[in-house]
């Protein structure tokens, strides 16, 4: 398919040169305790895998795609067919891997992790059991807290804390690389999505409230849409180039933005829909959101103009055959940051490379 125009198209060479189970409460704090359309594989050392990828840097025309550059962690994850370049002068934008993308294991070493995160120092943070851990591309594990219980979005804070969705406790904590933990806001109605922005504001969503809002760093709460316009809301993502918020509804995959300029929030607009349960959500540089359908185990792409509407419909880019929820873009040592790695319930941890780096944020 030919590549639509990408007003974002230029910060890549600036940067490159997310749950299935359903009022915000106070900011209260506690402390709770210590503690491509590539089809070929490469071989795998180390006991995991991170995918690498490569794409033409020809602007216009056709041109068939080659075999991926070696990655990280002993392994190569090949590019095929064909890709149409477009004419926004972005040899990268405009030349993105199509689907279907074969995805390709990475690591089966988590368990109940609806999220993942990278930590920018080699490390995927997820659950295991009653514990959240640190795995490096080796697969070493490193406990980091006990957190018994559901826990659904995961996002690192500027300065290295993590932010966790722990959705059985109704609360969102905070977790210090030392493993100490604090409440940051309590009585939430089935906390899910979380994401996190460089000024330190952490975006949410209840997908058992219908809400999405925002947690100032000062503790302030602030709602930026709630009732039958969020219901079940799920994923989220924050775009300051573009002033806006990313959502999505579980049940009916419909995506949604709404515009945000400073504390006011504009009204919800339809982006688009996936034909299925719109979980978690990320950007990458060239401004394109991938959503993933927790339902189906599908991975989907909207090309978004500089308004962030879509250009054409949603691009299916890879199926999984187990569960997944939430992708994150490879960041940090062993692991590739021009590939999306997929994580869901069952555990297992997917790389798609899709020949962008993501979306700058904190870690």
């Amino acid at each position: 398919m030919t590549r639509p125009p990408s007003a974002m198209g230029l910060l890549v060479f600036l940067f490159a040169a997310c749950g299935d189970d359903g009022g915000a409460g106070s900011g209260a704090t506690g402390t709770d305790g210590t503690g491509a359309s590539g089809t070929t594989a490469g071989s795998t050392a180390a006991g995991s895998t991170t995918a690498g990828s490569t794409t033409s840097t020809t602007s216009g025309g056709s041109s068939t795609g080659t075999t991926g550059t070696s990655g990280t962690a002993g392994t190569t994850a090949g590019t095929s067919g064909t890709a149409t370049g477009g004419t926004t002068g972005d040899p990268v934008c405009a030349m993105l891997p199509e689907g279907p993308i074969d995805p390709e294991v990475v690591t089966m070493v988590f368990d109940g992790s609806e999220d993942i995160a990278f930590d920018g120092l080699g490390h995927i943070a997820g659950k295991q059991g009653n514990q959240l851990v640190l795995v490096d591309a080796a697969e070493n594990v490193s406990p980091l807290t006990n957190m018994p219980g559901q826990t659904l979005g995961l996002r690192y804070l500027p300065g290295g804390d993590l932010v966790v969705a722990h959705a059985q406790q109704g609360r969102l904590v905070r977790v210090e690389p030392s493993g100490a933990s604090t409440t940051l806001l309590m009585g939430l109605d089935g906390p899910n999505g979380v994401y996190a922005d460089f000024d330190g504001n952490v975006w949410f969503t209840e997908i058992g409230g219908d809400r999405v809002s925002v947690l100032r760093p000062d503790d302030t709460v602030e709602v930026v849409v709630e009732g039958p316009e969020a219901a079940a809301a799920n994923g989220v993502v924050y775009d300051p180039d573009r002033g806006l918020v990313f959502y999505d509804n579980y049940f009916t995959g419909r995506v949604a933005k709404v515009t945000v300029d400073g504390g006011t929030f504009g009204t919800p607009e339809e982006v688009g829909t996936i034909d299925g349960r719109a979980d978690g959500m990320v950007l990458d540089a060239c401004g394109n959101l991938y959503v993933v359908d927790q339902g189906d185990g599908e991975l989907y792409r909207f090309f978004l103009d500089a308004n962030g509407d879509a250009v054409g419909g949603p691009e299916l880019l890879a199926t999984f055959p187990q569960n997944v929820a939430n992708a994150q873009f490879g960041r940090g040592d062993g692991f590739d940051e021009t590939t999306l790695y997929v994580a869901g319930m069952p555990g297992v941890v997917y790389a798609v490379p899709v020949g962008v780096t993501g979306q700058p944020i904190p870690m």
